[in-house]
This record gives C-alpha cells, structure tokens and sequence, in this order.
C-alpha cells in the first residue's frame, strides 16, 4: 500500500519540530519531513506505550514520540557527539527515555515494543534486534532504507503477518518511510508463501528500474 503526503498537508506541530532542529548542529541527517508526519500519524492512531528506536541522532524522531505520546523511549545510539545531544535535546522528558550506547552489548527493559524505528545501525542489527524480540505491533524505517526494509520483512516473517504501507512524497523532495504493521501467525506456510510473494514483486520492481535505467528511459 502506498500513502501520499503533500508538504501542504503537514501537521503545524510536525512543521514546528522539523524547523527546531534543523537549525541545531548535526542536523544534516535528521529525519525527513514526510517520515515525521507519518510517524506522528502513527502516534496519534496507534497510541504507543513502549518504543524502541534503532539510532537516535540528535533527537528529532525521538522528540516528535516523546511530545505526542506518554510512550517511553528506549533509544539506541552510540556516536559521542549524538549521545551528548540527545541528552540537551529531550531533557525535558528525562524521566521518559533511555539510551543504550553499544550495539554490542546492550540491556533492553522488556521484549515487547509497539513500535520499532528504525532510523541508524545496520541492517544487520535491525534484522537481529527485531529477531530478539517477544511482540512486535509495528515497525518504521525511516527514509529509502531498502536493505534495512528487507532485512525487517526477513526477520519479521518469522514469526507475523504483515500490511506494508510506503509513505511517499508525490513532489519526490523527501523520501519519506516505510511502516510494516504485524499479525502473529503460528502458520509458517502463511508466513514463508507471503514472505516470497512480497520479495519476488520486490525483484522484479528492482529488475524493471534497473532495465529501465541501463536503457535510458530514467535519467
């Protein structure tokens, strides 16, 4: 499923966050505009209690959950300069975020999330993170992060079922996100048979483009 969203639509707090950190140092890598106002969307629908976000940076993602939801924020990031920011950026819900700064060797203070944001790490750690995991009810990559969506789908089918939404900019300015809601299912012929259906009309999208590019026909 896709799901367009017009910068002309964007929530005015969404807009206001954005604007906040962009003007803060480090935020060349801050989370895109359309990633935010579909992730506050997320929040204000789903109502999350306890997320997980797979690199923090300097806040942005972390700040828009902590401001719309009375979620606590388990946050991963090991970069010196972004843990210290972090630490400036959401002090005021200090009692409501931790960060863990290894990826090697971490603690997690429970094996059920409502959302898992992925938004830094590898894509190795994403699929390993998410296989470690008890219950997942949804999770979003932020950005065109297509290896880490497919590691994310991998592991995932594992153990779910699961709706994928794309949320797209009809003006291609940002790259907006990818949301992958879950279904526990024990069937793993449902699992393993959706698992393939998605990844082969994935092949053959990719296959196409590039086809399609090596002939010219996209510049």
């Amino acid at each position: 499923m896709e799901k367009k969203i017009e910068v002309s639509a964007i929530d005015p707090c969404v807009l206001e966050i954005y604007n906040t950190f962009r003007g803060y140092e480090g935020s060349e890598q801050i989370g895109n505009l359309i990633a935010l106002q579909a992730l506050f969307e997320i929040t204000k629908s789903s109502l999350p209690k306890r997320i997980l976000e797979v690199g923090g940076g300097i806040g942005t993602l972390s700040y828009l959950m902590l401001k719309e939801s009375g979620a606590h924020i388990d946050i991963f990031e090991d970069h010196p300069f972004c843990i210290d920011a972090l630490g400036k950026n959401l002090k005021e819900f200090k009692e409501r975020f931790t960060i863990l700064t290894c990826y090697e060797k971490y603690s997690l203070s429970t094996k059920t999330y409502d959302l898992v944001i992925i938004d830094g790490g590898t894509p190795e750690f994403a699929g390993k993170i998410l296989g470690e995991l008890d219950d997942i009810k949804e999770v979003f990559v932020e950005g065109k992060r297509w290896q880490y969506r497919k590691a994310a789908r991998k592991t995932l089918s594992k153990k779910y079922v699961y709706d994928r939404i794309a949320y797209v900019d009809p003006a291609k300015k940002y790259k907006g996100a990818y949301e992958i809601v879950c279904t526990p299912n024990k069937n793993f012929l449902s699992r393993k048979i959706q698992y393939l259906f998605v990844e082969i009309i994935y092949w053959i999208k990719a296959k196409t483009w590039e086809i399609l590019h090596r002939q010219g026909f996209l510049l």
